[in-house]
């Protein structure tokens, strides 16, 4: 009985590691974005997550361990929307959905975006594991664009071009709905965004 208890006992570890590690995430991701890197301690975090400082020492091993991982996990949805759920899609509709993701991301997490916008201005020499992240993932994004529009228009040159064009929109949508545009200016965005793909569409309809 008492070896049964015991390995039983063991094959819960592992979930319960997880979940106490995505706990301590959880709380790390929102006190540095509220209050920055220089301006959150383990204490806190431990405090937040209801977990020992200890704790997250073991699982962490430091804050800056702790601030990489953070980071990755702050894209994780992201990434997740991206990795193979729409490649079945065909072109036309994968590009409309990319767009949907992106935009579905940036509405989802518009106040650690902004927030993480304000905390690259104040302190950089921080910020550099986030930037490393999020420029990736802008990458990862931006050649699924092209990829679609590349099976589209049988012209790499030129769909290079357009998904350079459309992703330049789209960040700049972001930035100023960052810099207050309210919710009237961001629906005229999106519907700008989506009447110049629409645009890039219709150049490769079958005349």
């Amino acid at each position: 009985m008492a070896a049964d208890e015991a390995s039983s006992g063991r094959e819960r570890q592992p979930p319960d590691k997880a979940a106490t590690q995505d706990r301590i995430l959880q709380a790390a991701m929102d006190l540095f974005f509220r209050r920055g890197f220089a301006r959150t301690s383990v204490t806190q975090i431990a405090n937040k997550a209801g977990v020992s400082r200890a704790a997250v020492f073991w699982h962490f091993s430091d804050k800056d361990t702790l601030f990489r991982a953070s980071a990755k996990q702050f894209v994780v949805p992201f990434r997740e929307a991206l990795g193979g759920r729409l490649s079945h899609l065909e072109p036309r509709k994968r590009i409309s959905e990319l767009i949907n993701v992106y935009e579905l991301f940036v509405e989802q997490h518009r106040p650690n975006i902004e927030a993480f916008v304000n905390w690259v201005l104040e302190s950089p020499e921080h910020s550099a594991p986030m930037r490393e992240e999020l420029l990736g993932l802008h990458e990862v994004f931006r050649g699924e664009v092209e990829t679609a529009l590349s099976e589209l228009l049988r012209d790499e040159k030129l769909a290079n071009e357009y998904a350079n064009g459309l992703i330049s929109l789209m960040d700049g949508n972001l930035l100023l709905g960052i810099f207050g545009a309210g919710s009237e200016a961001r629906d005229r965005q999106r519907t700008g965004l989506r009447a110049v793909a629409e645009l890039i569409l219709k150049s490769v309809e079958p005349r």
